[in-house]
């Protein structure tokens, strides 16, 4: 930051006052967790997607991908804990809900010269011949002499 700033960010001093990045901090973004689903009342666990921002409840809400391929938005959330993972039901519960999101939106990554092709066909042959190149100025004409030059041509000073 600037000295100036006094420490601050810039967008500490345009708004006056520090952002929360908490919700950033909790999840990576895809990260498998449990969340609260209220409809229901029950855990389930689903793929983080990120921060709702001021769209939806008080600032504290999540965007949670389920295994239908549906988002939803809650503001409770919790990692998983490491003995999940070594739990093979678990495990096996967490490949399901993959699959489930694979067969319902895929995983069609493409190269990315592959979205272009035939949009943009190659230019006809010859059709840059025959244009006329711009006259570059000669480099002494665009010499600037210093000041030393200037006052040694101007004569000495009385």
């Amino acid at each position: 930051t600037d000295p100036m700033a006094l420490d601050r960010t810039a967008f500490e001093l345009v708004h006056g006052y520090t952002p929360d990045i908490t919700l950033y901090t909790r999840h990576c973004w895809y990260e498998m967790i449990f969340w609260f689903d209220s409809l229901d009342n029950t855990q389930k666990i689903g793929r983080w997607l990120g921060p709702c921002g001021r769209l939806f409840g008080a600032g504290d809400c999540h965007f949670i991908l389920d295994s239908t391929a549906r988002i939803h938005v809650t503001n409770s959330t919790k990692a998983i804990p490491e003995a999940h993972w070594k739990n093979p039901d678990a495990l096996r519960q967490m490949e399901d809900f993959n699959d489930s999101v694979l067969k319902k939106i895929g995983n069609d990554v493409k190269p990315d010269n592959a979205y272009f092709e035939g949009e943009y066909p190659d230019p006809p042959t010859g059709i840059f011949d025959g244009e006329t190149q711009e006259d570059m100025m000669d480099e002494t004409k665009a010499f600037i002499p210093d000041v030393d030059e200037r006052l040694a041509d101007e004569g000495p000073e009385l």
